[in-house]
Parts: C-alpha cells; structure tokens; sequence
C-alpha cells in the first residue's frame, strides 16, 4: 500500500478505528448496470424455461 493510500494520512483517523480501513461507498448505479442486471434476469429465466421444457419433452 502506497503512503498517499494509507487510512493514517486521512483528516479525523481514530487509532484502532477499523472504519477507516473500509473501501469508501460505491454510490448510486449506473443505468447501464440496471439494465445489464434485468437483461441477464431474462436470459437466465428463457434458459430455466428452456432446460424444464427439454426434460419434459425426453420424458415424455
């Protein structure tokens, strides 16, 4: 870890405040990563749907 990185040079560090050594929050998401979560729910529900119809279809 570089010294510019180190949660000691930070402004307000408590000694053994493990808080300072947490990743900062991410922040709001983007509209790119929603809609990359909702295409990849239907695709993965179409290849549920298919996989049951295809079992069904071999026992019958």
């Amino acid at each position: 870890m570089s010294n510019a990185c180190d949660p000691r040079n930070r402004p307000g560090f408590v000694q053994g405040d493990l808080a300072a050594y947490l990743h900062e929050p991410a922040g709001v998401t983007e509209a790119a990563d929603d809609l990359r979560l909702v295409l990849l729910a239907v695709f993965s529900t179409m290849l549920i749907v298919a996989a049951v119809f295809g079992v069904v279809l071999v026992a019958a």
